[in-house]
């Protein structure tokens, strides 16, 4: 659902400027399988936040 194709400081040493002008450090999210998530886990998070 969320990646990066160069995160961390795994790839520090080699990261070079193209990686930063193309954007292959930023997290990038596919969004509609994060809103299919939402939806299917939402009654599961109601049940958990009316549980007292």
């Amino acid at each position: 659902m969320l990646h990066a194709k160069a995160p961390g400081s795994m790839f520090y040493p080699n990261r070079i400027d193209a990686e930063y002008s193309q954007g292959h450090h930023l997290p990038v999210q596919n969004g509609r399988e994060v809103f299919k998530n939402a939806v299917v886990r939402m009654p599961e998070a109601n049940l958990l936040c009316t549980r007292t």
